[in-house]
């Protein structure tokens, strides 16, 4: 097997399990463009089939398309089913579209512009004879990926904004001023977890200064452990 499926995405490696038994459904010896083309719209989830679904091409509408331009075999066949040459050429021009885009990995959006680059090739005709063209799939593809590229972005910067937007409670805010107070009591540059333990004790009347107290902590006691802990050059 080809190192370039090592790349491969989950739904691209299913593509080409779906080509597999396309091409047995249809008693092929082979593995053509036309098998890769029916695996790309049978794999409905990935990008490839929903841009295939957004210009009207579903499964049935390609096996149809597939089984006017090639004759189904008349045995089952036994064996390996293998690549044709042009079959190949779809997988290495998926790679290459891949490196183009700046993509480490190969998807099924990948393989599609693999397949129709070679507008000769069964599959590509099918397609074309159902009105999706090389240009069409192109600019659909670019436009998908900058658009799935876009709403990552945003949902980061959404993510940072909501974040940004927390603040602390009145209690919150006196147990961490009462935390830099303990590191200063003793000596600490830093404020660390048992600061913030004691700072939080000390509040007094938020929920985990009253389940601190309620589970019987000292705070006295705790101040004398962290001090050691810090002495002793662990995290605290």
């Amino acid at each position: 097997m080809s190192p370039l499926f090592d790349r491969y995405t989950e739904r691209a490696k299913r593509v080409l399990m779906f080509a597999h038994e396309e091409s047995r459904r249809l008693n092929h010896d082979y593995i053509g463009t036309e098998h890769l083309l029916l695996g790309l719209v049978r794999e409905e989830k990935a990008i490839a089939a929903k841009i295939l679904s957004s210009m009207d091409v579903d499964v049935a509408k390609a096996r149809a398309g597939v089984e006017a331009v090639t004759e189904r075999g008349k045995h089952s066949v036994v064996g390996d089913i293998n690549l044709t040459e042009r079959g190949k050429k779809v997988i290495e021009h998926a790679a290459e579209e891949a490196r183009l885009m700046g993509h480490g990995h190969i998807g099924t959006e990948h393989m599609l512009l693999g397949l129709v680059r070679d507008s000769k090739s069964t599959g590509a005709q099918v397609l074309s004879g159902l009105g999706v063209g090389q240009q069409k799939v192109r600019s659909a593809v670019e436009f998908t990926v900058a658009r799935g590229k876009a709403d990552q972005e945003e949902g980061q910067e959404e993510k940072q904004a909501r974040e940004s937007r927390l603040s602390l409670s009145p209690s919150a805010q006196k147990a961490f001023g009462l935390a830099a107070d303990e590191a200063r009591r003793l000596g600490h540059s830093e404020i660390g977890t048992g600061h913030l333990l004691l700072g939080l004790a000390r509040e007094g009347k938020g929920f985990a200064a009253r389940e601190l107290q309620g589970l019987g902590v000292d705070v006295q006691r705790v101040r004398q452990q962290v001090s050691q802990a810090v002495s002793q050059g662990e995290a605290s």
